[in-house]
């Protein structure tokens, strides 16, 4: 019975450093994206502001003409911005799922350890390393 528990525990502890290692990577994607969105950001701005340059001497600064532009282009940028913060919230939401569906499955661990009777200090364990099998949807090695 100690042999089967301890392989039990084994293999949870695989699953949850299987679990781990997801989230970090998911977790250095959101980095990079950051990073890539304030480049993508800074380019955005440097574009726009030649962009505003041009149109000004090409025009000889007609301040009619520049402000239609200009509320054209505060227009353009706010609905831009819009569906930038959207996606952003849709990616956000993907990357916390894996986050939010670890928490289940510890607190539904350490429950079901405690209708066995058995506690984790019993066992020697970090109380966040065990996910029960039971309970854990069956990862293929």
């Amino acid at each position: 019975m100690q042999r089967e528990q301890r392989d039990l525990f084994i293999q949870e502890s695989e699953h949850t450093r299987q679990d781990e290692r997801d989230v970090d990577k998911q977790l250095r994607q959101s980095d990079l994206c950051s990073g890539l969105d304030r480049q993508v950001a800074e380019q955005e701005k440097a574009r726009e502001n030649s962009k505003h340059c041009n149109k000004k001497w090409m025009s000889g600064g007609d301040s009619a003409q520049s402000e239609v532009d200009d509320a054209a282009d505060t227009l353009k940028k706010g609905r831009e911005c819009d569906e930038y913060n959207r996606a952003t919230v849709r990616e956000h939401e993907t990357c916390e799922k894996p986050i939010l569906l670890r928490n289940k499955l510890m607190d539904v661990s350490l429950a079901h350890l405690q209708r066995l009777g058995t506690s984790t200090t019993d066992m020697n364990v970090d109380s966040h390393a065990l996910v029960s099998a039971a309970e854990c949807p069956q990862k293929s090695h």
